[in-house]
């Protein structure tokens, strides 16, 4: 695992930081599972705290599901995909000679969207599941005692 990945999601240091220079009042922190289940309530106070007509409303192409906006998608054949992203030198020259530069990009767009499929996020594999809930245990329950909330009740972190 990265160890910049790992400590990007470490939130507690970052809010914290937030807290002190913006003052704790004037910063909403938003959990996305509570996003996910209440966009409406949560979409309302949110334009509560900014101060703007909670009354607005949501556009309803959000409400049907918030949550579709960054599916899941997987690469169907990883030869293919490593071949569209880093051409071999020659097969870049070669093309050059026969297609501008638009079609060159069109043409691999449309091969990189055909060879991936859309589908259900597949499970953590135990054990880095585990890994991963020892890691950011400490940093979910900093989180969750600044936030006043059970963090780990609520990501299921034992």
């Amino acid at each position: 695992m990265a160890y910049l990945n790992l400590e990007l999601a470490k939130y507690t240091e970052q809010l914290r930081r937030y807290f002190t220079v913006l003052g704790r009042e004037n910063v909403m922190v938003i959990i996305f599972d509570d996003m996910a289940k209440h966009l409406d309530a949560v979409f309302e106070d949110t334009l509560r705290f900014l101060g703007v007509d909670p009354t607005v409303g949501i556009d309803p192409a959000l409400k049907s599901d918030p949550c579709v906006v960054n599916t899941t998608r997987r690469v169907r054949n990883l030869r293919l995909h490593d071949f569209l992203k880093h051409p071999p030198t020659a097969v870049v020259k070669v093309s050059r000679l026969f297609a501008p530069a638009f079609v060159r990009h069109r043409i691999a767009n449309t091969l990189q969207h055909y060879n991936m499929e859309r589908g259900a996020r597949r499970p953590l594999p135990t054990a880095l599941r585990q890994r991963l809930h020892d890691y950011y245990r400490h940093d979910v329950n900093e989180l969750s005692k600044m936030l006043n909330r059970d963090l780990l009740a609520l990501w299921k972190i034992v």
